[in-house]
């Protein structure tokens, strides 16, 4: 089974914004613990973030210095350049 890498990924994200995980969701409008979750590997196992949740994570980091692109490119959509950021 291949684990996710998106946990990583968001976890690297936050760190690179030096943000906590209680900060990093107090901007994105959800608990601590739901937020969390996609940080966890063991929790969250799907190849990419919902679109919504990209979203709004984008939007919290954007301010931190945070390429909007690199977060959205975690929902498994096209990235800017029109390249879809998965295998098809």
């Amino acid at each position: 089974m291949i684990q996710s890498s998106v946990p990583a990924r968001v976890k690297a994200l936050r760190e690179a914004a030096g943000l906590s995980i209680r900060a990093l969701a107090d901007l994105m409008g959800m608990s601590s613990s739901g937020y969390a979750h996609y940080e966890t590997p063991a929790r969250f196992k799907d190849p990419f973030l919902p679109m919504r949740v990209a979203l709004d994570l984008a939007a919290a980091l954007q301010p931190y210095g945070i390429n909007t692109a690199e977060v959205i490119a975690l929902s498994g959509t096209a990235t800017p350049g029109g390249t879809p950021s998965h295998p098809q």
